[in-house]
């Protein structure tokens, strides 16, 4: 162990547990020595976790601010998870809190259909996006451009939710069961859902228009009205989900579907 930088991973009970003093970063650059090897640790403990037909991956991350850390970052795509427990979704939430100081992540097999509770919490937003198939959602700016089209033209302008006071629930059919689930198709799903649900923020929107017009072959009028619409403001600008469902299976005909309520 590394003094301040202290961790330990290990499994119970079909739970892989992780306790770690900040959330992992994604190795695209020099990381500290112990983050390479708790993921490292995470990764062998979960390729020992046995899947189970009609079971889902669920991962929990207690000891931040709800809201304050994108979910599928810290629990899937920096670790780098093995593809093999994300292959038909993933259920991912911020737990209330932590067993120490730092951060506890959590992973199990669970159920795939979810349990309806007594008190469903109101849904905010239920949106059915026509897709031809999954190449369109190649990146997370195409996914944008496909929610964020349908988002504008069914909801209404609303005030943002608190943050982390939502919860997102995305169903992929990916029309061919050859398409499986993989870390990048789900951080791309998420990251452009998480955007379509947000009002555009930045400077010079004709200019972002222009350049988001030609990387998507879309008309530039188009997209910046989508960027400047007040509607569909669900996220304030840097906002996350609370927690995130994502089903991904195979059907005869593709179909995105998201549906947002309150936590």
């Amino acid at each position: 162990m590394e003094g301040f930088r202290t961790w330990s991973v290990g499994t119970d009970g079909g739970v892989v547990t992780a306790a770690l003093p900040e959330p992992l970063r994604f190795p695209s650059g020099p990381v500290p020595d112990w983050m390479s090897r708790c993921a490292s640790a995470i990764r062998d403990d979960l390729r020992a976790l046995p899947v189970a037909d009609g079971t889902i991956l669920e991962a929990t991350l207690a000891g931040a601010p709800r809201g304050a850390v994108e979910l599928a970052d810290a629990l899937l795509y920096n670790p780098r998870i093995p593809e093999a427990q994300v292959a038909v979704g993933v259920r991912l939430r911020a737990a209330r809190g932590a067993d120490c100081e730092g951060i506890v992540q959590r992973y199990r097999r669970v159920p795939a259909a979810a349990v309806a509770g007594e008190d469903e919490p109101a849904v905010r937003a239920s949106l059915q996006v026509p897709i031809a198939g999954v190449f369109e959602l190649d990146s997370a700016r195409l996914v944008w451009l496909a929610v964020r089209r349908v988002a504008v033209g069914t909801l209404p302008v609303v005030d943002p939710a608190p943050p982390g006071g939502l919860a997102l629930h995305v169903r992929l059919a990916t029309g061919s069961d050859r398409e499986r689930g993989s870390t990048e198709l789900i951080k791309r799903l998420l990251d452009g859902v998480r955007a379509s649900f947000q009002v555009y923020a930045g400077e010079n929107p004709a200019e972002a228009a222009r350049r988001l017009g030609g990387e998507l072959r879309a008309g530039e009028s188009e997209v910046l009205d989508l960027l400047n619409s007040p509607r569909a403001g669900l996220l304030g600008a840097g906002d996350r989900f609370g927690s995130v469902e994502l089903e991904i299976l195979a059907s005869e005909r593709p179909q995105l579907e998201i549906e947002v309520r309150d936590i």
